[in-house]
């Protein structure tokens, strides 16, 4: 059986609506202060070798567990709910589409290099936290291999606890009862353009968030193709708000929001807006809040 180890951040599925002609995207990264480009296909690009990895696991299987038993599982219930939008052109109704469109944006907050690194660290900063949990549930947890107590697993603790934190802590923000549920109920849209200048731009981290999700202008923008974007928000003038701008002022916001978001790669159809990303990728320092991103405002102006 083979093992994954290119865990892409930036799945493939998703990556084929940018490809073009010679079906591959151009791949623009900055590299020793020079923004370089190159056409890939999607499949080599949006990934990082065992990104996902156990590290301390030494079976093949167990290590890549994360990319296996989880991300994998994700993006296939995305890529069905995504082809059932770009069929239909609205966002999906049914429990079974919008349950896994809802993993899918939730994943895209957690998965990049970046962020993947910042949940590595959370666990490090809660060593102690992290320990008393898993001498609670010694007894669940414990592999055939493992000593018979809590006491003796930790003396001979190597890094693996920490590592093996990364599966459910992944697995508890992707699978949020509390975040998810408040994406289900929220109102969903897709806005479609035809006459866009070069078309939406996406990279690693190309989910868009509105300060919080629990008010009354929280909403979540994913591009979803060069032409279309993906919106949830808490009350429908929210989304009318977006849709009823210039398309043309639309896409330069939307772009300039997704290139001062991304920090490994930007991801477009072609070539033709180097410069404008090259004035704008890494040219700021990532955001410091709690979820490591920027959060945005909608252009709706209430009475």
């Amino acid at each position: 059986m083979s093992v994954p180890k290119k865990h892409h951040y930036v799945p493939e599925f998703y990556l084929k609506r940018w490809a073009g002609e010679d079906r591959k995207v151009s791949d623009f990264r900055r590299f020793d202060g020079r923004l370089v480009h190159r056409r890939r296909f999607p499949s080599e690009t949006g990934f990082e070798i065992e990104l996902y990895s156990i590290r301390t696991h030494t079976d093949p299987q167990r290590r890549q567990i994360i990319e296996k038993g989880l991300m994998s599982r994700v993006d296939n219930g995305a890529s069905r709910a995504l082809e059932y939008m770009e069929e239909t052109g609205n966002p999906p109704g049914d429990s079974e589409h919008r349950n896994a469109w809802t993993r899918y944006l939730l994943s895209l907050i957690y998965r990049s290099p970046m962020q993947v690194e910042r949940l590595r660290q959370k666990i490090a900063a809660n060593r102690d936290e992290v320990l008393d949990n898993v001498a609670h549930r010694y007894a669940d947890l414990r592999g055939e291999t493992d000593p018979d107590t809590f006491e003796e697993y930790l003396a001979k603790d190597d890094g693996r606890i920490e590592e093996e934190s990364l599966l459910p802590l992944m697995r508890n923000v992707i699978n949020s009862e509390k975040v998810g549920t408040a994406l289900i109920r929220m109102t969903w849209g897709i806005m479609q353009f035809k006459l866009l200048t070069h078309g939406f731009l996406t990279c690693d981290i190309p989910i868009m968030l509105s300060d919080g999700l629990g008010h009354r202008d929280s909403f979540v923008m994913l591009p979803i193709s060069p032409s279309a974007v993906f919106i949830a928000a808490a009350r429908k003038q929210v989304i009318d708000s977006f849709a009823s701008q210039n398309a043309t002022v639309l896409e330069r916001a939307l772009n300039i929001a997704i290139v001062q978001q991304a920090r490994q790669v930007v991801i477009s159809r072609d070539e033709a807006q180097r410069r404008f990303i090259d004035n704008r990728f890494l040219r700021s320092p990532p955001p410091t809040g709690e979820l490591g991103l920027h959060t945005w405002k909608h252009p709706l102006v209430d009475p």
